[in-house]
C-alpha cells in the first residue's frame, strides 16, 4: 500500500504526507458529493430505498444521520460554486462545507467562504450555529437556506435531535430566551462584526 514505511519517514516527510493525503481525501469528497447530488437528484435510489440516504447507509455501512448530511449538502453544493470549487481544491474541510451549507446562499456565500478559510472548523461551526439562531429569534429567514434543498424526506422522528433543557429552573420555569446579538459580515473584510440587538 505504500512505498515506504510510515515508521521510516522523516517526521518532516510524515507531516508533509498527512498533509497531502488530507487535501486529496477532501478533494476526492467533493467529488463524491457531486455524484451523490446527481444521484439523488435522478432518483437513481428509488428502487426499493426510502431515500438517497438510505441507500448510502445501506450500501455503506454510514449511519443514516451522517447520509442525510451527505445528501443534504450535496445538493446545497450545487447552488454554490465557489464553495464547490474551493472544497474540489482541498482548501477547506468537509466540517466546513458543512457548515456553510447550512445558512450560505450565492448571494452571500463568497463571505462564507472567506471566513472558513480563516478560521477553525469549530469556530464555523459556532458562528454559523449563532446566525442561524439569530435569523430564528427574529423571524428573518433571507440567509438561511431553505429545508427542501434534498429530495429525501426528513429524518424519521428516533433519528432527530431532542430539544436541550439545559438551564431550565428546577421549579420547571421557563428561561428566558437570550437576546443573541447579531452578525454582520462585512464585504471585502475576513472580520466579524457583532453587534447588540436594538429591537
Amino acid at each position: 500500500m505504500f512505498d515506504q514505511e510510515p515508521d521510516t519517514v522523516s517526521l518532516p516527510d510524515l507531516e508533509a504526507r498527512v498533509c497531502t493525503w488530507a487535501g486529496r481525501i477532501t478533494a476526492a469528497t467533493c467529488h463524491w458529493l457531486v455524484l451523490v447530488a446527481t444521484f439523488d437528484r435522478r432518483k437513481a435510489w428509488a428502487n426499493g430505498m426510502a431515500s438517497c440516504a438510505h441507500l448510502l447507509s445501506w450500501r455503506f455501512g454510514v449511519g443514516l444521520r451522517a447520509c442525510y448530511e451527505y445528501v443534504r449538502a450535496a445538493r446545497a453544493l450545487e447552488d454554490l460554486p465557489q464553495t464547490r470549487e474551493a472544497f474540489g481544491h482541498g482548501r477547506i474541510s468537509y466540517s466546513k462545507v458543512r457548515a456553510i451549507t447550512r445558512i450560505a446562499t450565492p448571494e452571500n456565500e463568497g463571505e462564507w467562504v472567506t471566513e472558513a478559510l480563516r478560521c477553525s472548523a469549530r469556530k464555523l461551526d459556532r458562528l454559523v450555529s449563532l446566525q442561524l439562531k439569530i435569523d430564528d429569534d427574529s423571524g428573518s429567514k433571507g440567509t438561511v437556506r431553505a429545508p427542501t434543498t434534498s429530495t429525501a424526506p426528513p429524518p424519521p422522528a428516533e433519528l432527530r435531535s431532542e430539544r436541550r433543557t439545559v438551564g431550565r429552573p428546577p421549579s420547571g420555569g421557563r428561561t428566558p430566551s437570550p437576546r443573541w446579538p447579531a452578525i454582520t459580515l462585512v464585504s471585502g473584510s475576513p472580520r466579524w462584526r457583532i453587534r447588540a440587538r436594538t429591537s
